[in-house]
């Protein structure tokens, strides 16, 4: 899994992309009520900074995995809309990502 974090603050939007593993985490949907005072979370690693790319970021809000590419690698977009404002605007990011690794 993908997790796409965005914030914005007095340097603009900071938008990361981690991936996900479940592997040691706590099932928490099985469980009436929660009487462990540690239980263990989902973990992330963080694959990108979009900020390090030195493209200009606004409000993006979605993260998907596109179609594969002719070099069969995974293609993703990372999307933002401009919330009907002027100053904001639409974007489509594309990506090819290698090395995902997907039992995780």
């Amino acid at each position: 899994m993908l997790s796409l974090e965005h914030s914005y603050g007095h340097n603009g939007f900071t938008l990361k992309l981690f991936q996900l593993t479940l592997d040691g985490a706590t099932k928490l949907s099985a469980q009436p009520m929660i009487t462990e005072t540690e239980i263990p979370p989902v973990r992330k690693h963080l694959q990108l900074k979009l900020k390090d790319l030195g493209i200009p970021l606004d409000n993006s809000e979605a993260v998907i995995f596109g179609p594969k590419l002719a070099d069969d690698s995974q293609s993703l977009l990372i999307i933002s809309g401009n919330n009907f404002r002027q100053q904001q605007a639409n974007s489509f990011l594309l990506f090819r990502i290698r090395g995902l690794d997907q039992s995780t």
